[in-house]
């Protein structure tokens, strides 16, 4: 609540301002958009004892949004995120399994306008979808393994700098929290990328 109410206020605050200097950043008061972006990504979660041996690569993410207003909005998309292997022993020698993190975010997206150029935003939602392809548990009827997943959270922040033509660079800072409630991996994703939006 108080970050919400902090938030509040200071959209206020540069909304006055940007009264008396119209932002392209802002733009209209409502909308879609749509972006892409490439990073790169880190894996830091807990895989039950088992001896993390490759836990970081290369990260892609899709997605669109609706902006209801100039500070708040929806976003649904879809993470590509590196693959995690892993190595344990066992009595017939080293077994070794891999993790393809794949997830659907779905979040509450924010907009805090710094100058008529550049703002901040912001999301905080949940993956409707955050799977792996392995040899473990919880498969559904195609045979694609899944987390049987209780916290299922997203959040992150970053910076838009406006573009000629409605186009965007933005720069974000991504967590994904991934349980699997069935078995031991507990994915702690960490991803920052650069890339491209488009506001219609």
């Amino acid at each position: 609540m108080i970050a919400a109410a902090a938030w509040l206020a200071a959209s206020a605050a540069v909304d006055a301002q940007a009264q008396i200097h119209p932002s392209p950043v802002v733009g209209p008061a409502w909308g879609p958009y749509i972006g892409g972006a490439i990073g790169g990504a880190r894996d830091g979660g807990d895989y039950g004892g088992a001896t993390v041996v490759d836990r970081t690569g290369v990260a892609l993410k899709a997605y669109f949004g609706f902006r209801a207003n100039p500070w708040f909005g929806v976003e649904m998309g879809f993470v590509s995120l590196p693959s995690t292997r892993t190595e344990s022993g066992t009595f017939g020698g080293t077994r070794t399994v891999t993790y393809d993190h794949d997830a659907v975010p779905l979040v509450l997206a924010g907009f805090l306008p710094l100058t008529p150029v550049a703002e901040l935003t912001g999301r905080f939602g949940l993956l409707l979808d955050s799977g792996y392809r392995s040899d473990r548990v919880c498969f559904d009827a195609n045979g694609r393994s899944y987390y049987c997943s209780s916290t299922p959270l997203t959040y992150g922040a970053g910076l838009r700098l406006a573009l000629p033509n409605g186009l965007g660079l933005r720069v974000d800072y991504d967590f994904f929290q991934i349980d699997d409630a069935a078995d031991a991996p507990r994915a702690r994703v960490s991803m920052l990328s650069i890339g491209l939006d488009y506001r219609f």
